[in-house]
């Protein structure tokens, strides 16, 4: 409904009887024949309450009245608007931080490594030691699955792989490099590398 009316009094097409409570207190039975009909600017109302997510609505009944949400489709829609500006918000923080536009692996950083939580960083480390233990398995000539898995235990037995040590342990470092302020733009790759190297060199 949208439109600036007075309120419409309609005839009932079947009356009914109700109790009326009298001056003295006293209910006496009355028939009902008429009903008044709201009108007034209520769908221009009905995007501003939703937008605003305040309930009530122009009926006083939330969005339950078949003159403020007639169908589906408006109910719907009146759904829509209630999460438009939440979710925008949520892009805004993205534009206001410049984190909406992910940034490829390779240049995962300091500053990704510090706002892991410790199962992603664990999570982190095991998928780069994975990925350097297939390596080192194909270099050795590994060509299909069985292969390439028979290999990976070979060398772990070894002590042949590229990054031997545990995924604890580089995780462990990773949090002591990043300590310092000045390792923060060293990306993760570089790093485990150079923690590698450095494990390795006690290790001698």
């Amino acid at each position: 409904v949208q439109n600036l009316k007075p309120y419409t009094t309609v005839e009932l097409i079947q009356p009914y009887a109700a109790q009326v409570a009298g001056a003295d207190g006293k209910s006496s039975a009355q028939t009902v024949t008429q009903q008044v009909i709201a009108q007034g600017p209520v769908a221009s109302q009905e995007v501003i309450k939703e937008f605003g997510t305040n309930g009530g609505g122009f009926f006083n009944a939330n969005s339950a009245h078949p003159f403020e949400n007639p169908t589906p489709f408006s109910n719907f829609f009146e759904m829509v608007l209630i999460f438009a500006i939440p979710s925008g918000l949520t892009y805004t923080l993205g534009r206001m931080t410049g984190s909406q536009e992910g940034r490829r692996w390779v240049q995962y950083d300091g500053r990704e490594w510090t706002q892991f939580l410790p199962r992603e960083k664990q999570a982190y480390v095991a998928g780069f030691l994975a990925g350097g233990a297939l390596a080192d398995a194909q270099a050795a000539g590994a060509a299909d699955s069985t292969a390439v898995h028979q290999a990976v235990d070979s060398l772990v037995r070894s002590g042949r792989l590229r990054f031997p040590f545990g995924h604890m342990v580089y995780v462990t470092q990773l949090d002591e490099f990043y300590w310092w302020q000045n390792h923060l733009p060293v990306p993760l790759y570089a790093a485990l590398r150079d923690i590698d190297g450095s494990l390795k060199g006690h290790e001698q």
